[in-house]
């Protein structure tokens, strides 16, 4: 697969790569967590980075 200009073959597809890096616990609802990747969707033509960070992310019901 090529990362740079990955093949789309229909519409409804698309390619995604990721890792996430994640710290804390649910008991003590502390988790945090680096995702960081690409993606590319059948409408565009490259590849797109991507990054997110979030703090705290679990909640309790």
């Amino acid at each position: 697969m090529n990362v740079w200009h990955p093949i789309i073959e229909s519409a409804d597809e698309f390619r995604l790569g990721q890792i996430w890096i994640v710290s804390g616990s649910y008991i003590n609802n502390d988790i945090n967590n680096i995702e960081v990747g690409w993606h590319n969707l059948a409408a565009a033509s490259w590849a797109r980075a991507l990054s997110m960070f979030k703090m705290n992310v679990a909640s309790k019901s």
